[in-house]
């Protein structure tokens, strides 16, 4: 995948970051890591619920924009963050170790 440097003149940029995020397909990498690089996942339609950052290979869930929950489909994730709302941090804690 190609990477470009560009540099933007402050509003720019937040404009630039304003379009990429009301884009269905754009996702901030939220990994534990700190990465906070942020890509365009253009086939969201075909994956199994994740993606892989490009900048630190850290898996990901499209659908919950969260580190990709080992073990749990999506809907599984769900139910089980519905009963427990610190679900999702003990599996990213677990995933992570």
């Amino acid at each position: 995948m190609a990477t470009y440097n560009i540099k933007f003149e402050p509003e720019e940029y937040y404009h630039y970051i304003r379009v990429l995020e009301a884009d269905e397909e754009f996702r901030w990498c939220k990994s534990i890591k700190g990465c906070g690089a942020g890509q365009l996942v253009s086939n969201h339609k075909k994956l199994h619920g994740y993606y892989t950052c490009h900048a630190c290979s850290q898996m990901m869930c499209f659908h919950y924009s969260v580190e990709w929950h080992t073990g749990y489909t999506c809907k599984e994730f769900e139910a089980e963050q519905a009963k427990n709302e610190g679900f999702a941090s003990y599996i990213i804690i677990l995933t992570s170790k």
